[in-house]
């Protein structure tokens, strides 16, 4: 990590010091890959508090804003870190949860067009793990692992995480479920891309009746409901 990645981070946490732990976590989970899995771990965290519209849930999101804000134009290694690992997993433009667009300062947003490229499939993954919080780690190790969101290979890697939690039987990894599976069936429907993925990465690979995890499939909606009952009929 280099020392004006260091100093940024350092500078962050000073600023929103209830971001500490979070990078405390992020060091020993992810070593050097740290600065890049935290500030993707930030911007789903503190944008979902934001559109919460709890005052001290966007109090810090502003002051994390603030803070990028002023970094902006300091060094370029860091700037690239803002544009491809915070400003790519803020919900912008006609993010149905709400946009952060018009709280962003100049300095920001001169760094959007220094975004990686997304597809339709790469944002609704990105409103999955920003309405479901506990995937979040899900997608740090996929990101750690091939250094790029592969929307189908992630899906597969979903359907573990949900057996994982169907399977404890306890209810907060029930409710879980069930909020990832209420998510993926209200974005069924609105993208040809977004459905294939769903459809084929998803449904496809779900497990079949009396195997571990199947009771996924009492949980679906109508709408997943009636695509899988037509793969598999």
């Amino acid at each position: 990590m280099s020392q004006q990645v260091e100093a940024l981070l350092t500078r962050l946490t000073q600023a929103v010091p209830g971001l500490a732990s979070m990078l405390s976590e992020h060091r020993q989970q992810f070593g050097h890959q740290a600065p890049r899995a935290f500030l993707r771990t930030a911007a789903f965290v503190t944008a979902a508090g934001y559109q919460s519209r709890d005052p001290d849930s966007a109090g810090q999101f502003q002051e994390l804003l603030d803070l990028l804000e002023s970094e902006v134009g300091r060094d370029d290694e860091t700037d690239a870190l803002i544009a491809g690992s915070f400003l790519a997993n803020l919900p912008l433009g006609d993010d149905p949860r709400g946009s952060v667009d018009a709280i962003l300062g100049p300095s920001l947003r001169s760094l959007l067009d220094r975004r990686p490229s997304i597809t339709a499939s790469h944002r609704a993954i990105q409103r999955l793990v920003a309405a479901e919080p506990a995937l979040i780690g899900e997608l740090n190790e996929h990101l750690e692992t091939y250094d790029e969101l592969l929307p189908h290979v992630f899906m597969g890697e979903l359907i573990d995480r949900l057996t994982e939690w169907i399977g404890s039987g306890q209810e907060p990894a029930l409710a879980r479920v069930r909020n990832v599976l209420s998510t993926l069936e209200d974005e069924y429907g609105k993208d040809f891309e977004v459905d294939e993925l769903i459809a084929a990465s998803f449904l496809e690979d779900l497990p079949e009746r009396g195997e571990p995890g199947s009771g996924i499939l009492d949980l679906l909606g109508p709408k997943l409901g009636k695509e899988l009952n037509r793969q598999r009929s």
